[in-house]
């Protein structure tokens, strides 16, 4: 209250000066005095570091000390109540941001990517058979850069036209029967269920060998131990060029082929991949290993004999097989003499006879003639 605003006093009563004369004034003696205004409560010195360290991005830090500080403002009637407060909603809203998102990268990484996103990203278990996608990482998880290389676990992934630059292309997928919960296998055992099924899925995905890049190679994502305990059990089969960006798809089967072309390449798959198998030594070295060896080409080229005679060839393709398939006999006749030589120099002789008869230039005319690949990128077929 201001001393301005106190009604005034009220007149001191008249009394008789001395001798009868003018009357004199004595005032009251004042009863009032102005109020001394009471300075404001200090504000507590926690309250503002809980808004200080909040606004600093330290995460929970921000929220104990504003506890910390309504506590002593309660006890102590401090100002700062509202900055503490503040502090706590702050570091509050940020933390729990920064868990959420900590749960979301675990979940994915635990799934491996099991959802896609606005932006075309998913994981590679769930690419289909046919699409073309890029890695996030750009790398393919080798195993070993000596070898064929093999991916353990699926990379982050974003599908994109086949048409468009990309990294890989799924060729295949297959799924264990094991129920969810089921113990996991082991790291040898997923990497070898893997190759025998990918294999396969993949010859018969890209069944023109012919046409494929020389630095495409064969890769597959199989489930970890990590994914294994939350359902994982895909292994997704696909094939990939670790030097260059692919710009085409690689696909040639059925879908994409006409039954002429299916039929011709289906007849030479078995000799291409028992080919592909032969033995690491020489046959001085291993004369056993190398005539088995010759006995499987000698199986394998009956069996594409088999194939070529049973198919009706169009017209422009009938000569061209003829003339293939007698080179085929001849080389045939090779290689059984060869799984039946008595030493190291018999079998030679007999391999490079068989080589000579392998109808390489029989084999480009019979392409041509069926609007196949005529020049071999990849090299790895005969």
């Amino acid at each position: 209250m201001n001393v301005n605003d106190l009604p005034p006093p009220p007149p001191a009563p008249e009394r008789q000066g001395p001798h009868g004369g003018e009357p004199v004034h004595y005032p009251y003696p004042q009863q009032w005095a102005p109020l001394i205004p009471t300075p404001p409560p200090s504000t507590n010195g926690v309250a503002i570091a809980s808004l200080v360290l909040a606004l600093a991005c330290l995460p929970l830090v921000g929220l104990i000390t504003g506890l910390v500080a309504l506590s002593k403002i309660r006890r102590s009637g401090e100002g700062g109540r509202g900055l503490a407060i503040a502090g706590i909603t702050i570091d509050s809203l940020r933390s729990g941001l920064i868990v959420v998102g900590l749960l979301a990268g675990s979940l994915t990484g635990a799934s491996a990517g099991s959802s896609a996103g606005a932006n075309g990203t998913t994981g590679a278990a769930h690419l289909s058979v046919g699409e073309c996608f890029t890695l996030q990482d750009g790398e393919l998880g080798k195993i070993d850069p000596d070898e064929t290389t093999y991916a353990r676990s699926a990379s982050m992934t974003t599908a994109v036209p086949c048409t468009v630059a990309h990294d890989a292309e799924v060729a295949g997928k297959w799924q264990f029967d094991d129920v969810k919960g089921s113990r996991y296998p082991g790291d040898d055992h997923i990497a070898k269920v893997a190759e025998d099924k990918c294999t396969p899925l993949m010859e018969g995905y890209a069944m023109d060998t012919w046409a494929l890049p020389a630095s495409v190679d064969s890769y597959y994502y199989m489930p970890s131990r990590s994914t294994w305990t939350v359902g994982d059990r895909e292994i997704v089969c696909f094939l990939a060029n670790d030097k260059v960006k692919l710009t085409r798809s690689l696909r040639a089967d059925a879908t994409v082929l006409n039954p002429d072309q299916v039929a011709y390449l289906t007849a030479v798959m078995k000799l291409n991949a028992t080919d592909a198998e032969g033995p690491d030594t020489e046959a001085v070295e291993d004369l056993v290993d190398c005539r088995d060896f010759a006995a499987r080409m000698a199986n394998a080229l009956h069996e594409e004999t088999r194939q070529l005679t049973e198919h009706a060839w169009p017209a422009k393709a009938k000569q061209p097989v003829v003339d293939m398939l007698a080179e085929i006999k001849i080389s045939t006749v090779a290689w059984e003499d060869a799984a039946t030589a008595s030493d190291a120099a018999e079998f030679r002789t007999h391999v490079r006879r068989a080589d000579d008869h392998m109808a390489h230039r029989e084999a480009i005319q019979v392409r041509a003639a069926l609007s196949l690949t005529t020049s071999q990128e990849s090299g790895q077929d005969i």
